[in-house]
């Protein structure tokens, strides 16, 4: 059964439509003329076969043959020939072949239709097309209107036009598929002489004529099978009248001159009418719904396949495509932005970065402000007497003044800005994809080269914070929760200075005298002010101690960190090149590639809806 156009799955063409209109959009040109009209087939049961071919080949004749009844005039065939399509159809659905072709422009009264009432041939309808090659131009028209909404196409050439330039270039813009193409010789009559054939000659003569038939409609790009390949005689469909006709071309009516020809002649005449009887049997068999849907879906699977392969071309996507992949390259611009910025270049701004690197002692107190947020007890003494613990630790880790730190701008070399650089190397990739960013309008879309410079000194600066912070982050990360034992010394120093050592003294004295009055003033000089004074000074001392210890651990562990032995400063060198040439390259490359890399992304979204179309016919 036909699907109706609600039934049906979503248009492929309107698919290939929006594609269309995507690709030239995107182009900035014309979208493609694409055939339309084998999914509209899809609409109705009908069956329709087109008659077509050029001027005098005899189109009229041989559908009056076929349907046995006069549906088209054939006495005007030398003068302006078929103008307009006439149709063979069953009067029960005259209607359903006019609304077949309602939507063509330009056929608006145009549709004469013959009516029968053939029960047999009832879905199947012939159509005598105007002739493509007239010197009348609305007939080539008309034929490229109707031609997508056939289902079957019967070509008419004969021995005169089988090889003529019109049918040999109109033949592959009718998009049907091949078994539903048929190929027919007419006026097979101008084959023949008026040599002396012998009998027994008509088989060859026969096969030799199909053989001709064969490699010119190959050549003409319709390498059809025997069984869609047929000679005929439209003017005389039974052998009696094939005879007379050649009779009188030969000028001998009565056979008294060429008798000896006759029986090629009739056998001649003979396989012409089993011919048309063949091709009536082709083009006018009864055919079922699920027959008539396979063949419109195989002219379907055609005309999308074709239409794909018109898009590809005319729009030149392999061609774009291999355009837009170099443009999008990553080797590519790596090469000429080496070119631009020289061998050097970030050697020597990662040796200007080198020297804003906080110092290994800054860094350390980082670590150790942190560190001490465990330690609750130095915790309390370690911000009043900072500046001291880092003196002491400082000169106990040999810890070097002041590094200087370059405040000139670290990406002028050679006296060349970074804008200056990236200015050659836009130029570059410019002149290098003229055809590109002319064709689809990009040369507004390309970051200017002061904001990418802008985005790669803003990128310097923070990657010389996160370079500082990665060391710092890493070294906390390896550092462990101080124990409980060692958290108990420091009670144990704080208790023991001021409180517990005096004690201690007094009850060894009141012990060692047995003078309890002594002893207890012995005590109570042990709690005065001034011992515990004294005592909080020398835990104030311990403790400062121990932070300058901490902080000289500290500013080694940094040290260590960034400075790996017999590699003084060359790592911290290396890493900054090494991430600086990435910055670079992330944010030029990626600003000039961008729009490239965006149109080969819109395009390819195009590209792969065309492939999932051919894909799914």
């Amino acid at each position: 059964m036909i699907n109706s156009p609600s039934q049906r799955p979503p248009s492929a063409s309107d698919e290939l439509n929006a594609v269309n209109a995507g690709l030239a959009d995107l182009m900035n040109c014309e979208p493609a003329d694409l055939v339309a009209g084998a999914e509209r087939s899809l609409d109705d049961p009908l069956v329709i076969c087109g008659i077509l071919g050029g001027k005098d080949v005899g189109k009229s004749t041989l559908i009056n043959a076929l349907a046995c009844v006069r549906v088209s005039p054939d006495e005007d065939e030398v003068g302006t020939g078929t103008t307009r399509p006439m149709a063979y159809v069953h009067r029960d659905v005259v209607s359903t072949y006019r609304r077949r072709f309602a939507a063509a422009n330009g056929l608006e009264g145009k549709l004469d239709v013959t009516e029968h009432d053939a029960e047999a041939v009832r879905n199947v309808v012939l159509v005598d097309m105007p002739d493509f090659d007239s010197e009348f131009t609305d007939h080539l028209e008309i034929v490229s209107t109707v031609a997508p909404l056939l289902d079957r196409i019967l070509w008419v050439v004969t021995p005169r036009k089988i090889a003529d330039r019109s049918w040999v270039e109109m033949f592959p813009r009718v998009l049907k598929d091949r078994r539903n193409v048929y190929c027919v010789l007419n006026k097979t009559d101008e084959i023949l002489g008026d040599e002396a054939y012998r009998n027994g000659a008509a088989e060859d003569f026969w096969q030799g004529q199909h053989d001709w038939v064969r490699d010119l409609i190959a050549q003409a790009g319709c390498p059809q099978s025997e069984s869609h390949r047929f000679l005929m005689c439209a003017l005389t469909p039974e052998p009696e009248m094939f005879v007379r006709h050649v009779a009188h071309r030969w000028d001998d009516p009565g056979w008294s001159s060429f008798h000896a020809d006759r029986p090629f002649v009739e056998e001649i005449g003979r396989r012409l009418a089993d011919e048309l009887k063949r091709l009536r049997d082709a083009v006018l068999s009864p055919l079922t719904g699920p027959d008539s849907l396979m063949l419109k879906r195989a002219n379907r699977r055609i005309e999308i396949d074709e239409n794909i392969a018109a898009l590809r071309e005319h729009f030149a996507l392999d061609e774009w495509r291999r355009l837009l992949d170099h443009a999008c390259d990553p080797e590519y611009h790596q090469a000429i932005l080496n070119e631009a910025f020289g061998p050097d270049y970030s050697e020597v701004v990662g040796l200007r970065l080198r020297t804003r690197l906080r110092r290994d002692t800054d860094l350390a107190d980082d670590i150790l402000s942190e560190r001490v947020g465990h330690w609750p007890l130095l915790r309390s003494v370690y911000w009043p007497s900072r500046w001291l613990v880092r003196r002491i630790g400082g000169r106990l880790a040999g810890a070097r003044g002041a590094a200087h730190s370059d405040q000139s701008d670290p990406f002028d070399v050679s006296a060349q800005t970074l804008p200056d650089r990236l200015g050659v190397y836009a130029t570059r990739v410019s002149s290098d994809h003229p055809r590109v960013i002319r064709r689809f309008g990009l040369a507004n879309q390309f970051a200017a080269a002061e904001a990418i410079a802008d985005r790669i000194t803003a990128g310097a600066a923070t990657l010389v914070g996160d370079l500082d912070q990665t060391v710092v982050d890493t070294l906390q990360g390896t550092y462990r929760r101080p124990s409980a034992w060692r958290r108990g010394l420091l009670w144990l120093v704080l208790l023991w200075f001021p409180l517990l050592q005096p004690l201690t003294q007094g009850f060894l004295e009141v012990a060692g005298e047995f003078n309890l009055m002594k002893g207890s003033l012995q005590v109570v000089r042990a709690l005065s002010a001034a011992h515990l004074m004294s005592g909080l000074a020398v835990v104030l001392a311990v403790y400062i101690l121990i932070l300058a210890a901490m902080y000289a651990r500290c500013v080694i562990v940094v040290r260590q960190a960034r400075h790996p032995a017999d590699e003084t400063g060359a790592a911290d060198r290396l890493l900054i090149v090494e991430r600086l040439d990435d910055l670079v390259v992330a944010e030029s490359v990626g600003a000039m590639s961008r729009p490239f890399t965006e149109l080969r992304d819109k395009l390819e979204r195009l590209r792969r809806r065309l492939d999932r179309l051919s894909s799914s016919t």
